[in-house]
């Protein structure tokens, strides 16, 4: 029965082109392999979605996801939407394994199955490579990233349709997804981590749905 409902509804979100919205609500969210920050985002009151402050140097944020409990095949939608927005006090300078001027957060997909201790599994973590939202620009976006494979990157760096083993694997994770949502990094890397010197910077998620 409940693969015959969960057939229904695929066949409903293919024919309307619907959208799903992913929970906005602060403690549904994890500030994970972090350094000097909360457990999660704090919720913004009044205002949209959720915000946290980058920490001080030696202080770093890593990743920031959300288990998609209610969302597990992404292969139905066309498109992750993401709004978010920096806000900066003096003259922030950003930290990554050494001090960068590319730190940025990475949009993220990551398999359900994927645990820290299964690092080398290559394709289960993907990074939209060309959704890159830069910390010393800041200010608010939209990303609208297509979920196609030529517009991720996994662990190793390979895009999703570089090979058919790459292409069978992007597909894995789209239809299994587990987490979506930010790393930080910099330097030559998406999640390594950002901290921050000589100034203060808040990140603040406005929304993110998929269609």
């Amino acid at each position: 029965m409940k693969r015959f409902m969960m057939a229904i509804f695929l066949m409903l979100v293919s024919a309307l082109g619907a959208s799903a919205q992913i929970s906005m609500e602060a403690r549904d969210w994890q500030i994970k392999y972090s350094q000097g920050t909360p457990a999660h985002p704090i919720d913004a009151g009044d205002m949209p979605g959720w915000y946290f402050d980058i920490p001080n140097d030696p202080g770093y944020v890593g990743y920031v996801t959300i288990r998609t409990r209610g969302v597990k095949d992404l292969s139905v939608f066309t498109s992750l939407i993401v709004t978010m927005d920096l806000e900066t006090s003096a003259f922030p300078v950003y930290i990554c394994e050494s001090a960068c001027s590319d730190a940025a957060a990475t949009v993220y997909i990551e398999h359900n199955r994927w645990t820290y201790l299964s690092w080398y599994k290559p394709y289960h973590r993907w990074w939209a490579w060309n959704a890159r939202y830069s910390l010393n620009v800041g200010g608010q976006v939209t990303l609208t990233i297509p979920i196609d494979p030529s517009q991720w990157l996994s662990v190793w760096g390979e895009h999703g349709d570089a090979s058919p083993e790459a292409l069978a694997g992007f597909w894995n994770t789209m239809t299994n997804v587990g987490n979506v949502g930010m790393t930080f990094g910099g330097g030559g890397n998406f999640g390594h981590g950002v901290g921050v010197t000589d100034g203060t910077a808040t990140f603040r998620m406005l929304d993110i749905y998929l269609e």
